[in-house]
């Protein structure tokens, strides 16, 4: 209420302008990761990605988009980590860490979900399988990290980005 009536203090004659609180969209990554060795835990690894991301997403302001090639570049660049992508739609049953209490099989890419950990909606393109693509936030619109689920990958197995 006080930025409220701050700001109708020094409104421009003709204009109601009117404050609100930003609307959060809670999002979900899904991510297929490759460590360099087996000295690093899942739990650091998750625990580092979670900082990066959630960092990243704070960053990320009203009107912007989160950037599939940002978050990767930033997951990329973490000690331990080789390489990672997006888990995309062919993999969305694959058990992930930690595991998704809320797992309906279709958990890949990036996804918005409300505060029960539901599937709101998929951020992935319509090609076979469904890749994970940006996320354009609307302008009374922040993002906010809910969850990152890791699939773990050899080298062998890690597939095509």
């Amino acid at each position: 209420t006080s930025v409220q009536a701050a700001i109708q203090n020094w409104r421009l004659v003709g204009f109601d302008v009117q404050v609100h609180q930003a609307k959060m969209l809670n999002l979900n990554f899904y991510l297929g990761v490759m460590l360099s060795t087996t000295t690093y835990s899942k739990v650091t690894i998750l625990s580092n990605i979670e900082t990066a991301i959630s960092n990243y997403l704070n960053s990320v302001s009203f009107d912007g988009v989160v950037q599939v090639s940002e978050v990767l570049s930033l997951v990329q660049n973490l000690s331990g980590v080789v390489a990672c992508r997006f888990l995309t739609s062919a993999e969305g049953a694959t058990a992930t860490y930690p595991i998704n209490g809320e797992s309906i099989g279709a958990n890949y890419a990036i996804q918005s979900v409300n505060n029960g950990n539901h599937i709101i909606d998929t951020y992935a393109d319509s090609s076979t399988p469904h890749r994970a693509t940006d996320v354009l936030l609307n302008d009374d619109t922040l993002a906010s990290l809910d969850h990152v689920y890791l699939s773990f990958f050899a080298q062998n197995t890690f597939g095509a980005a």
